[in-house]
């Protein structure tokens, strides 16, 4: 969606980049890793699972803290998912709904998109 805005006229893309950043609850990362994790790229979901394993270990380490949401900057030039944000400059947790799966069966989804 973003990227066919990006062919609207200027005027128009000023208002749509608004709306878009005012509303970039979908770019938050932990949405981010659950799409990344079915992916079709073998590469991508390895990058996902290596991203949800650093979150584990450094929830280990920070434990206790409230995870504040803060929207995401997006780049409205991105033209895929992975590149939606920039992943250097904010902070990754972990998604709930992977928490219970294993380390193990996580990696897994390397070879394979991930099922619930």
């Amino acid at each position: 969606m973003i990227s066919l805005a990006r062919q609207l006229p200027d005027n128009v893309k000023q208002i749509t980049d608004k709306v878009f950043s005012n509303n970039a609850y979908f770019a938050h990362p932990e949405h981010l890793l659950l799409t990344l994790l079915h992916y079709s790229r073998k590469h991508i979901r390895e990058l996902a699972v290596r991203r949800i394993l650093g979150a584990r270990e450094k929830k280990t380490k920070n434990s206790g803290g409230l995870c504040l949401f803060k929207l995401p900057k997006l780049n409205f030039e991105a033209a895929d998912y992975i590149d939606l944000i920039d992943w250097s400059n904010c902070v990754v947790t972990e998604p709930p709904l992977t928490m219970h799966i294993k380390d193990k069966d996580l990696k897994c989804t390397k070879k394979n998109s991930f099922q619930y």
